[in-house]
């Protein structure tokens, strides 16, 4: 039997991946508080074995070295009712054995444990959740008898046999409840699982009052490469009795040792199969620890010695998980890049998805220019790109399940500069002229023309020739960015003079005529460009007329007159009405003689004259 005990080890020293022991969704001992999702079903089939040689004396006058092994073999499955509900059930197979170097009087025993079943709540997100349920364990198992007979077993052979167990208790022998929380915790590749909870075991002995409670405590960390996840597990139980929650690592003498496992492993998981190894490591020996196990009654249904914690377990498993709950639309690839509109540079650009209205989604391009959003369901999309200094660009298009839509934006950078034309003319002649021009803090220029890119902002433009008969020209003018400003300077002498003959009023009174209106628009502009280059200037307007009437009326009538110009050039041009002085000289300055009919025409006019 010792060989066949050898090999049980041997056999069971691989672990599974989807289902635990329990059939909840974790690793062996442990488990995660995420369920998988709504429709998620996994099963899966474990096996554990120890074995150790050890000195003893054990029945009667038998001593020497004997053989010890164990196996057990778990069924479990869980089915995720909702996304934040799941149900597990589990089972198992268990084997005790003792084989004696110097005996036959070897021992097994092999039957079926009992039945756990537990339901899940589970809260929160991908990368953090929360569970905590119910747990409840049916003593299907097989009740300890210590009544032998001579058996053959498959495995440990030729041997006497008991049901129940022969080291260890295969049931606890009463209806079991309790809880267990889980909190999960995942960053990039790694997650962690920790759990806890309390079992209230319900075997009594009358005559001692023993109820042996226990405390559930257990952690496991795991790496997620993909189709291999390397996971450790660390924890046990820890049998404090009915007026304890927590021993910790103390042993009891009366119900066993606390037994504490380190469980190393690697699952493989090619799709839907969970195959994996793994192996405990038991953390310490306490002092029932050392002894040769053995039931310490039949009433307790706890074990105290070697059997409850060995030093090591080979452990194998194989589960299957699968997915009920019918498969939505898959997302679509929505990938591109951002350029700059004028250069063609990548740009580290904000990108906004909006599915219906409602932003779904946003990143960063990198320093490539390249984003992308792999989770995008189908729907009316609008994709837009921003950054500091460049005007926004947005993309519409409609997303199908599946596809991948490659996607350009390109950003226009926001103008910071404007461009300036000037051009310099002798106002008189309309002539290019050439003259010094300052444009803000710039260096003068002597030109008739120029242009030049500039900050958007204001800039004070001044322009002087060397003939000391022109006016300075001087003005403050605003650049925008991304415009063209165009401005002529026009340059005026001091004596400049503008005489409209052909101004008509009606008779005898100083209404202006509709036909005289374009003449006086002309004026205005020429006006226009004196008062707003020499900001010191004025010009009077100045009435005429003929000889004919009193001088007194002419006077009145030319003041009239030259009143109703000025309210024109105010009211339709919006020229200042304090830089234009109405003055009326009569008859007393006429150019010709009023001889003739035609040199009183010529003497009725109107004069622009500078005065400052």
């Amino acid at each position: 039997m010792k060989n066949n005990l050898i090999a049980l080890c041997v056999l069971v020293v691989l672990c599974a991946g989807y289902s635990n022991n329990q059939g909840a969704y974790g690793f062996f001992r442990s488990e995660t508080a995420w369920n998988g999702g709504a429709g998620h079903f996994h099963i899966g089939w474990f096996m554990r074995g120890f074995s150790e040689i050890r000195d003893v004396a054990i029945v009667g006058e038998q001593t020497g070295e004997a053989t010890h092994g164990g196996g057990d073999m778990f069924f479990g499955l869980g089915y995720a009712i909702t996304d934040n509900l799941a149900l597990n059930i589990a089972s198992s197979i268990h084997g005790d054995g003792v084989n004696y170097t110097d005996s036959d009087y070897n021992r097994a025993s092999m039957g079926w444990g009992d039945t756990k079943l537990g339901l899940k709540l589970s809260l929160g997100s991908e990368k953090f959740a929360w569970s905590i349920g119910p747990v409840l364990s049916l003593p299907t198992g097989s009740d300890r008898s210590t009544a032998l007979e001579q058996k053959n077993y498959p495995i440990f052979g030729e041997a006497y046999g008991n049901d129940g167990g022969v080291f260890r208790y295969f049931s606890s022998g009463a209806i079991d409840y309790g809880f267990v929380t889980d909190v999960s915790l995942k960053s990039k590749l790694m997650t962690l699982d920790l759990n806890g909870g309390y079992i209230d075991r319900n075997k009594n002995d009358d005559e001692m009052g023993w109820r042996n409670n226990y405390t559930i405590y257990r952690a496991a960390l795991s790496w997620n490469l993909g189709k291999v996840v390397p996971f450790i597990e660390v924890g046990g139980v820890d049998y404090c009795g009915e007026d304890k929650f927590f021993t910790f690592i103390d042993d009891d003498q009366i119900f066993g040792a606390n037994e504490v496992y380190y469980t190393p492993g690697i699952s493989f998981r090619p799709g839907r199969f969970s195959l994996t190894l793994a192996f405990d490591v038991r953390a310490w020996e306490g002092l029932n620890d050392r002894a040769f196990p053995t039931p310490l009654t039949d009433s307790t249904n706890i074990t105290t010695g070697w059997g409850v914690a060995p030093a090591w377990a080979g452990i194998f498993g194989f589960s299957y998980c699968v997915d009920f709950k019918p498969e939505g639309p898959k997302p679509a690839m929505l990938a591109g890049t951002v350029l700059n509109d004028k250069t063609n540079e990548p740009l580290c650009a904000n990108i906004s998805f909006y599915r219906e209205g409602s932003l779904v989604h946003s990143t960063t391009s990198n320093t490539q220019g390249q984003f992308e959003f792999s989770a995008a369901e189908p729907g009316d999309y609008r994709i837009v790109a921003s950054l500091d200094g460049y005007y926004e660009d947005a993309i519409e298009i409609l997303v199908n399940a599946g596809e991948k839509i490659p996607l350009s934006l390109r950003l226009k950078p926001i103008p910071t500069e404007g461009e300036l034309t000037i051009n310099v003319i002798d106002l008189a002649t309309k002539q290019p002229m050439v003259a010094k021009v300052k444009v803000g803090d710039e260096i003068e220029e002597e030109t008739s023309t120029m242009t030049k890119t500039l900050k958007a902002g204001e800039y004070k433009i001044t322009a002087s020739v060397s003939d000391e008969n022109y006016l300075p020209y001087e003005r403050t003018i605003k650049i925008e960015a991304g415009t063209k400003t165009e401005l002529e300077i026009p340059l005026v002498k001091k004596e400049f003079k503008i005489v409209l003959p052909e101004v008509y009023f009606e008779t005898a009174k100083s209404e202006i005529k509709p036909e005289s209106y374009p003449i006086l628009d002309d004026a205005a502009k020429s006006i226009a460009k004196i008062l707003s280059g020499n900001p010191m200037t004025k010009i009077e307007i100045q009435g005429h007329t003929d000889s004919r009437g009193s001088d007194v009326y002419n006077l009145k009538l030319s003041q009239d007159r030259a009143a109703a110009v000025k309210d024109y050039l105010v009211t339709k041009h919006n020229l200042d009405a304090e830089r234009l002085i109405p003055k009326g000289y009569g008859e007393s300055n006429p150019v010709v003689p009023n001889t003739t009919p035609e040199n009183m025409a010529k003497n009725r006019r109107v004069e622009f004259v500078i005065v400052k």
